[in-house]
């Protein structure tokens, strides 16, 4: 009986820690310019608590807008599978699928930015 809860117990913490496990999941250089290549997305900028929505052309544009301004950067993903935007200098972050549609980047160990709502085409 005992051996019978034990395993149970064994067995229940390992589909929690599998299930988790598959939620945190970085993206590969094939999953992530498939899921940011002619995508509309929603962001938030983490730090600054700034929330904005995105464009990413299949060409490498980068459209952001937020508070009714456009900015025009460029993307791309490098051969380590990061998404890399430039501005006025090239930042590259991990991307991570939380589950759900949701994707965190993760830059130098830190959270930076929260993805979601991605929609097929320029929505912007």
């Amino acid at each position: 009986m005992r051996n019978t809860f034990l395993l149970t117990i064994l067995s229940v913490m390992l589909a929690l820690t599998s299930q988790a496990a598959l939620a945190e999941k970085k993206l590969s250089k094939a999953e992530a310019e498939a899921l940011f290549t002619d995508k509309t997305f929603d962001g938030v900028n983490e730090k600054k608590n700034r929330e904005f929505r995105v464009y990413s052309s299949p060409d490498g544009e980068h459209i952001v807008v937020r508070k009714g301004k456009t900015k025009e950067k460029e993307w791309r993903i490098n051969d380590d599978g990061q998404h890399c935007v430039t501005g006025r200098k090239e930042k590259c972050a991990d991307v991570i699928d939380m589950g759900n549609g949701v994707y965190h980047k993760i830059r130098k160990g830190k959270h930076t930015h929260t993805l979601s709502n991605f929609q097929d085409g320029n929505q912007l």
